[in-house]
């Protein structure tokens, strides 16, 4: 089966007959429906598949996404913790040898329908390659002076304990820097996104609901496509 059912303490609150990943990415996956660009699977794991992200601010922007439907990271079980990281490797080392070292990030609700989970309650992980920093434009976005960073060596780990304990966080990993979470009461809705959006000079298009950003999408397609086929030959004997 493409998706596992989880027991009732960790399968997320909403509906999956309403979350778009569920309706519109895993079902065309299973080929019951229509592709479109930011639905193409790039590489898939058994509980994680790997596509671009509607809404592609820069090219080579792509997601990691869970098969179950959960609310963020922080809620896969322990048991997927290394099959995640793994994965996440193989999309940084396809990205970097693409385009440059990329910036990992999430947004991580505690709870449906809310700003911090952008529409899409539903557990997925941004890898994009920047160039800049990301955490200075994201304390700007939100308008607040620093916010408390934690570094973490076992993120995946720190992300769990933040799931379980119901705190909504913010998790950024990128270059220079040890992966790090942060837990801020209020955020505006796709707040990394804005502070990319910013960063690229283009601070209309952060809301993927009105800029598809479909010519970055099919060139992401393109060039990671055979990124990903030429590194998994590689692991052939």
């Amino acid at each position: 089966m493409l998706r596992e059912r989880w027991s009732s303490a960790t399968v997320v609150e909403s509906a999956e007959d309403t979350c778009p990943y569920c309706t519109s990415l895993l079902k065309s996956h299973l080929g019951a429906g229509q592709v479109s660009p930011w639905n193409t699977v790039l590489y898939e794991s058994p509980n994680f598949v790997v596509v671009p992200t509607l809404g592609s601010l820069v090219e080579g922007w792509l997601l990691i996404v869970s098969k179950a439907h959960l609310l963020c990271m922080g809620a896969l079980p322990e048991s997927h913790g290394e099959e995640l990281k793994a994965v996440a490797r193989r999309t940084v080392m396809a990205v970097t040898r693409t385009y440059q070292q990329p910036t990992i990030f999430e947004h991580g609700p505690s709870a449906c329908s809310t700003p911090m989970g952008c529409g899409v309650d539903h557990a997925h992980l941004h890898v994009v390659p920047l160039g800049f920093g990301l955490r200075g434009r994201t304390a700007t976005v939100l308008s607040t002076p620093e916010l408390e960073w934690h570094a973490t060596d076992e993120w995946f780990a720190a992300l769990r304990a933040l799931y379980n304990e119901r705190k909504q966080y913010l998790f950024l990993a990128e270059l220079g820097a040890p992966p790090m979470y942060c837990t801020p009461a209020n955020v505006p809705n796709q707040v990394f996104r804005r502070a990319v959006a910013q960063l690229v000079g283009k601070p209309g298009a952060f809301d993927y609901h009105e800029d598809a950003g479909e010519e970055n999408v099919l060139l992401t397609v393109r060039r990671l496509r055979d990124a990903f086929t030429t590194l998994s030959a590689k692991k052939r004997p």
